[in-house]
């Protein structure tokens, strides 16, 4: 029956050292934890401030791309009318179509 005892108390004696070790090692992990999270948050700024950056550019870039379109559409109406004018000066100035007014 001795051997009973002494065989409950070595397993008592591990078990309290068991909880002992784990606790402390609880408690240690529990510190690394802390310590990477406030390493943490200042990446974590400068990554919703990038975020915040890309979507100023993304918005700036569409709004760079719509003026590019309007201009080059102006531009391009520019050209054709430019084409056309010579045309217009040839009508207006044609000898048959141009007559003087000889009223003044």
């Amino acid at each position: 029956m001795i051997i009973v005892y002494i065989s409950l108390g070595i397993a008592v004696t591990a078990l309290v050292i068991a909880v002992v070790i784990g606790n402390k090692a609880r408690k240690g992990i529990q510190g690394a934890i802390k310590e990477m999270s406030s390493s943490m948050e200042p990446v974590q700024a400068d990554l919703n401030k990038i975020s915040e950056q890309s979507n100023q550019l993304s918005a700036n870039q569409q709004k760079i791309q719509e003026d590019f379109n309007r201009k080059s559409k102006d531009i391009k109406t520019s050209i054709k009318t430019a084409k056309e004018i010579p045309g217009l000066y040839k009508e207006l100035f044609d000898t048959d179509k141009f007559q003087y007014n000889t009223n003044l």
